[in-house]
């Protein structure tokens, strides 16, 4: 009789035990239609697409809009400084200035700059045309060659003096000038007609034949 009981007992607790010990494994439920998609796009879908087109989507290409020309040497109407004209006395002399723009009608194919003294008649000092549309600005110092391997693409016609081509900086003869840095949007990607011998008076002209639109960055400069 005492034996069944210790028995009855022990079966009793085992039972006890395994139920108390025992895991039940719920299921996660299923997330409702369409949250599977929701939860994508955000983590990877609308991520992925915001970091593509801040890494890739800017082009370079100028938008569509005033045409505006700028210069980090000097401020327009303010004096040019020395390096960039024929007064300067380091080397590499008269190099071109540092330029920069934004804008332009949305049909441009490329475009050009011509650097003039407004003072003495608009008489053309160098051009620099061809540039690339995806191009906003040129660095200082443009080598002096009909193609520049710093703006690729580019051309530059026969300096004012026919000696070489490229920048041809400010040397006026007397008193103060004024001399006009003039960008040009154009209609086409690459123009016509330019060689190695163009002047910088033949390809100012051709400039404002092809002219979208322009707009102007001035400088003032005296020989010291």
């Amino acid at each position: 009789m005492r034996a069944a009981l210790v028995l009855g007992f022990a079966i009793g607790l085992g039972s006890l035990v395994f139920a108390c010990t025992s895991t039940t494994v719920v299921e996660k439920a299923p997330p409702p239609a369409g949250s599977s998609g929701e939860s994508s796009g955000e983590s990877s879908g609308e991520s992925s697409g915001e970091s593509s087109g801040e890494s890739s989507g800017t082009s370079g290409t100028s938008e569509p809009g005033p045409l505006a020309l700028t210069s980090s040497a000097f401020e327009n109407g303010a004096k040019l400084p020395v390096e960039h004209t024929c007064s300067d006395t380091s080397m590499p002399k008269d190099t071109s200035p540092p330029l920069a723009w934004s804008g332009g009608p949305a049909e441009t194919k490329s475009f050009g700059i011509a650097l003039y003294d407004e003072t003495f008649d608009g008489f053309e000092h160098s051009v620099i045309l061809d540039i690339p549309v995806d191009v906003l600005e040129l660095p200082a110092n443009v080598e002096k060659t009909y193609q520049p391997k710093s703006v690729p693409g580019a051309k530059q016609t026969k300096d004012y003096g026919g000696q070489t081509n490229g920048y041809r900086g400010p040397c006026p003869p007397s008193g103060e000038h004024t001399y006009v840095f003039e960008i040009y949007a154009l209609d086409v990607e690459t123009m016509p007609g330019v060689t190695q011998s163009t002047t910088a008076k033949a390809g100012k002209a051709l400039l404002e034949k092809h002219k979208l639109a322009s707009t102007k960055l001035k400088a003032k400069f005296q020989k010291p």
